[in-house]
């Protein structure tokens, strides 16, 4: 599971003992970063948050864009 973008940056992470993907996106009709954390428990995919993005973690996709982005 990932945000439909090609701008889209998915970094795994580990939290509370889980593998977990946070993915960051540029929502053009909402004008912001979206963030979505999720995880896969028992062969299903869990959503743990989704949510707007805070200014550092938009600093942080901004940051990737305009650096290491690469259309693929």
């Amino acid at each position: 599971m990932e945000l439909q973008s090609i701008y889209c940056l998915s970094v795994l992470a580990q939290m509370k003992g889980e593998d977990r993907i946070i993915s960051y996106a540029y929502a053009v009709n909402c004008l912001c970063v979206l963030t979505l954390v999720h995880t896969n428990r028992y062969d299903q995919i869990r959503i743990i948050s989704f949510r707007k993005a805070n200014q550092k973690e938009a600093d942080f996709y901004f940051a990737w864009l305009a650096n290491e982005w690469h259309e693929s």
